[in-house]
């Protein structure tokens, strides 16, 4: 056996024997917690026999019950709302314990598929699951009833000690301006009683809302982040092109090893770039790749994939030129802008030019764009005259770079830690390896600049996948889906 496959299988047993132990745990927690919830439940029962069978005489005893009476009331409410908290708790105890248990059937899968065993044998042998889908997180036969015992009770303390108060309630000014207090002594009931008994609904609203998003939503996401500057588009191509109709100076597509491209060992300075990019043609004109507008409909339709497209365009950069061409650049970008936004917008059918509309609305106030806002317009003109289906664009602002969480940036890093994005596709081999430790699985757009001996001491994370194309990429996902 390979000295890899040796140590994989090593880290399995390891990882069966502690999940297999913290199962077990997290069962007997949860039979702790229970245990402690009843006895908080049983101190009011208590507390009134003893007040009822202490040696007081009868009329002490009522008096020291009517004293208490509106407190004892609100502690009851008190009581049910702690008895829910506990509920939730033990409910998430619960699916952390079934967690375990659908990893360790996978454990057990990965085992048995490797035997070299009949499967006759096998399956007779075998009387536990392999499959991570079973056993269900919304347990109707085994956790219901606990759910339901949680209920009964939270729902008559609530319902015990909101009558108990009731008439004290009634007291307060607040709740005579509502209506007269004979109205009041017959709406309050009929609400208490109501209120008791969507307390009581909502027990399982919540358990079927947890169970839920542990199946569909923890851990994972049915999220596709996607880069658009060379994964979406040539950029390549349309760079040396246009470079050299700036500067003279012309390179191939195949002489851009590193990005950015004044440090690729070109004659291109970085004053070449920024001729470049703060031209709004370079922008407006770039080309598409060509079955990237296919794809992400099939993703987006076929398979209900949510598309986030990121990009990080600090465009046009205005700050180290000169007042007359800072000005001269932002008049250019007004008027191309304006130009490209009637051929789109013309081109467009109805429900379409609303649609656009609403994209940059929403864009503009859900990214608090104070600056910046051209280029924004701009990428939104681009994706909708390519006919791109997305449901969330994000201009990258600050540090594009960083995976930082503490730093007050809006890149991809923190929007896929806080969305779980499931799958991205990146062109820039360092953000795909930062991505990979986030992300289950990473693909690679290829290029010359993101080739593996281009840095040389990276490992390389098994869950960036290198593909040439949209195709591969669609192909993969499909597969992993």
């Amino acid at each position: 056996m390979p000295k890899k496959a040796s140590q994989f299988n090593d880290y399995l047993h390891q990882e069966y024997s502690h999940i297999a132990e913290a199962h077990f745990k997290t069962n007997e927690t949860i039979s702790t917690f229970f245990k402690h919830y009843l006895a908080i439940m049983t101190i009011p029962i208590a507390v009134t026999a003893y007040i009822i069978t202490s040696e007081a005489k009868p009329s002490q005893s009522n008096e020291i019950i009517e004293y208490i009476k509106p407190y004892a009331g609100y502690l009851l409410l008190v009581i049910s709302l702690a008895g829910f908290a506990v509920m939730l708790h033990i409910i998430n105890l619960r699916l952390d314990s079934l967690l375990y248990a659908r990893t360790v059937n996978g454990i057990r899968k990965f085992f048995y598929d490797s035997a070299d065993i009949d499967i006759n044998i096998k399956l007779r042998m075998r009387t536990l699951p392999q499959t991570t889908l079973l056993p269900a997180y919304f347990e109707k036969s085994y956790f219901l009833p606990v759910i339901f015992a949680f209920a009964l009770l939270n729902a008559s303390y609530f319902l015990a000690g909101f009558w108990i108060a009731l008439p004290y309630l009634l007291n307060f000014q607040f709740i005579k301006s509502f209506a007269e207090p004979r109205d009041l002594m017959i709406y309050v009931p009929v609400a208490t009683i109501g209120g008791a008994f969507f307390f009581f609904v909502m027990h399982f609203v919540f358990y079927w809302k947890f169970a839920r998003y542990r199946e569909t939503g923890y851990l994972k996401s049915s999220i596709i982040g996607i880069d658009i500057d060379g994964v979406m588009n040539r950029h390549r191509n349309h760079f040396c092109s246009l470079l050299a109709q700036k500067t003279g100076k012309e390179i191939t597509p195949e002489q851009i090893t590193h990005i950015p491209v004044h440090e690729a060992d070109l004659e291109v300075t970085r004053e070449d770039e920024r001729l470049v990019f703060n031209d709004s043609k370079y922008w407006i004109d770039m080309p598409v790749e060509d079955t990237t507008p296919d794809n992400l409909k099939k993703l987006r339709n076929i398979f209900k994939f949510k598309l986030f497209i990121f990009t990080h365009r600090p465009w046009p950069n205005v700050v180290v030129i000169d007042k007359k061409d800072r000005k001269a650049v932002i008049s250019s970008w007004r008027r191309g802008l304006c130009d490209y936004e009637s051929v789109v917008y013309n081109a467009l059918p109805k429900w379409a030019k609303v649609k656009l509309w609403f994209d940059y609305v929403a864009n503009r106030l859900l990214n608090r764009f104070k600056s910046g806002c051209l280029i924004q317009r701009l990428t939104i003109l681009w994706l909708r005259r390519y006919g791109f289906e997305y449901d969330k664009l994000v201009i990258e602002k600050g540090n594009e770079d960083t995976t930082d969480p503490r730093g007050n940036f809006r890149n991809r890093f923190q929007l896929s830690r806080k969305k779980k994005i499931r799958f991205f596709v990146e062109d820039d081999l360092e953000k795909a390896v930062k991505l990979s430790f986030i992300c289950d699985v990473i693909f690679l757009i290829d290029h010359p600049y993101n080739e593996p001996n281009r840095f040389r001491g990276t490992a390389i994370p098994s869950n960036i996948i290198r593909v040439k194309s949209w195709n591969e990429v669609y192909r993969h996902i499909r597969r992993l889906s």
